[in-house]
């Protein structure tokens, strides 16, 4: 791609992402999320300019490398609260120890019962963790990549656009809870719309995010096997 097709990807990406935040602002919602406003208009606009998404990847690779450095700064409002999370450790990891096998169960379950194909649902039983994680634990379970990383995407985002609808018909209005749930189940845009909820809700979806990420890991490839 020359460098007037790369300046447009940049430039595009960035565009979006600001007016989505603008939006965002101005009508709080998570239909208004960042992400999934961006995501869909960048593919109709690639797809309208017939772009290839490995061009579209290369041109913008220095804004994924602002990921490492936002990861990291999720420390600081999680050394904030570190008591409120110190006090409720116990209770916590018990419930995403639970749900995180019971996520990874029903996804295979659910795979059996539709009549999906073992490399799909080997896909499906990893979409809890984060893309990046989701995409390394692949080839272990012998999972197709790039399907893992749309379904923890498509999963993402589903929870963050969801999941304070269901918090509400569900009255769990604690932050703790919320915070918990968002980054159990939809990770990292999980852990935006939590941060948009409150710091302390950011901080331990953060941390729910990184655990559930860990648990994934270590399980499935264990799991699997004896399920199969």
């Amino acid at each position: 791609m020359n460098s007037a097709g790369a300046l447009f990807c940049a430039g595009l990406t960035l565009a979006l992402y600001a007016l989505s935040r603008a939006i965002n602002a101005r009508y709080p919602s998570p239909i208004t999320n960042p992400v999934v406003i961006t995501v869909p208009c960048i593919i109709l606009a690639l797809l309208a300019s017939d772009i290839d998404y490995a061009q579209y990847r290369d041109a913008t690779s220095f804004i994924a490398l602002l990921l490492g450095p936002a990861t990291v700064a999720l420390a600081v409002p999680l050394y904030k609260h570190r008591a409120v999370l110190s006090a409720h450790a116990a209770a916590a990891i018990t419930g995403m120890v639970c749900g995180g096998l019971a996520t990874v169960l029903a996804a295979i379950a659910l795979s059996g019962l539709l009549g999906l194909n073992a490399e799909i649902a080997r896909a499906m039983s990893i979409k809890s963790a984060t893309a990046p994680i989701a995409v390394q634990i692949a080839p272990i379970v012998a999972a197709d990549a790039s399907l893992a990383a749309v379904l923890a995407i498509g999963t993402g985002i589903c929870g963050a656009v969801l999941g304070p609808w269901i918090l509400n018909a569900c009255s769990i209005r604690d932050p703790f809870s919320r915070g918990l749930a968002y980054g159990s189940i939809s990770h990292g845009i999980g852990t935006v719309q939590a941060a948009a909820e409150g710091e302390l809700q950011g901080a331990v979806s953060a941390a729910a995010m990184s655990f559930s990420a860990v648990l994934v890991a270590l399980a499935v490839p264990r799991l699997l096997p004896v399920l199969a």
